[in-house]
């Protein structure tokens, strides 16, 4: 099976009680992820990330050129059609969240501390990515 690149964005801030991190749901079957889309002509993958937390939540802020890691996934197609995705996530470290955007009433989006975002998404690889995010916390590496 062919694998297809994706880039995504891992929304983050830091309040007085911690950092958290804001997930979405997914337009099919409501899973939390992390805004994400696919290549476009043009655009740097950390670009395409932006672009994506932009229309999918309304995001603007500071994107990390580079990537804190990759993991990848089934994406449904069709009824019968399924292609795996090997998704590259940026931080962004968010400054702007507006009252309106492209995609909003179509999906669900919600700011919560980085061990409940841990809990809540579904694909392993995300969970952990968002998992080192944390870890980094504690020795100093994360954005």
């Amino acid at each position: 099976m062919t694998t297809h690149r994706q880039f995504a964005a891992l929304p983050w801030i830091d309040l007085p009680e911690g950092r958290q991190v804001l997930l979405v749901t997914t337009r099919g079957r409501g899973q939390w992820v992390v805004p994400k889309g696919w290549p476009k002509r043009g655009r740097e993958g950390w670009e395409v990330a932006a672009l994506e937390a932009f229309e999918e939540a309304g995001l603007s802020g500071e994107i990390s050129q580079s990537a804190i890691g990759v993991f990848e996934y089934k994406k449904s197609l069709h009824f019968l059609t399924s292609v795996i995705c090997r998704v590259e996530v940026f931080p962004l470290l968010v400054t702007e969240q507006r009252l309106r955007w492209r995609e909003r009433g179509e999906r669900q989006l919600e700011w919560m501390p980085l061990a409940e975002a841990v809990r809540r998404v579904q694909e392993p690889g995300l969970s952990e990515l968002i998992s080192g995010f944390a870890a980094g916390l504690k020795t100093g590496q994360a954005a």
